[in-house]
């Protein structure tokens, strides 16, 4: 969540969320009333599931997002260096491209790929890992039925349909979707799905 950014979730047969948001000099809001999430039952067992779990819909996937994991699961997988507040691993199959000699980084990550980060969860003084950001750049992978390929604006209707509201993002080509502390950004050949973690104690990193 960017900093500054304030939500009010009111619960119920369906939710209103209020929310203001300044990304790159433009103020993104609720029309009046609120944004409504329509749980309307669909036939689609997968996400009838979720919707009474909360659960993100994912095929392709090794780990959930949000799930409680350690570092010892991604044993034999490829770490990714350069984040200061987690860890992020390559998902099994998928392989750095880089010399043996070289340390790798987000530049070797492969063009086609999974990755997770791995932070405390939900706070981060928590003593216990989780899951809480995927990178999905492979078309196998999907997010309620959508891949990395997906238009803009099937994605969008898809996503609405379960109970996100959309924010469009500065640069025009990707969108990011919210509910409650998850965010799903898509677009440009890339899905991203975030947990919120929160930062109780002021830590710096």
């Amino acid at each position: 969540m960017k900093k500054g950014a304030k939500r009010t979730f009111v619960l119920g047969t369906a939710f209103a969320a209020t929310l203001s948001l300044s990304n790159c000099g433009k103020v993104y809001g609720p029309p009046p009333g609120g944004y409504k999430a329509d749980f309307t039952p669909t036939p689609t067992k997968s996400i009838e599931e979720e919707k009474k779990t909360g659960e993100i819909v994912t095929t392709g996937l090794e780990h959930k997002i949000t799930e409680r994991v350690s570092i010892s699961d991604f044993e034999g997988q490829d770490e990714i260096l350069g984040w200061y507040d987690g860890t992020e691993f390559l998902g099994k199959g998928y392989k750095a491209v880089s010399s043996e000699d070289e340390a790798i980084t987000m530049k070797n990550r492969p063009e086609v790929f999974v990755s997770y980060i791995i932070t405390p969860y939900p706070d981060y003084s928590s003593s216990e890992l989780a899951v809480t950001g995927i990178i999905i750049k492979d078309p196998a992978v999907t997010v309620y039925g959508n891949n990395i390929e997906t238009a803009l604006e099937t994605f969008d209707n898809t996503l609405k349909e379960n109970g996100f509201w959309i924010e469009p993002l500065g640069d025009g080509f990707r969108h990011a979707a919210h509910r409650d502390d998850i965010t799903i950004s898509y677009g440009n050949g890339m899905i991203q799905i975030n947990a919120e973690v929160t930062n109780e104690q002021g830590l710096v990193f």
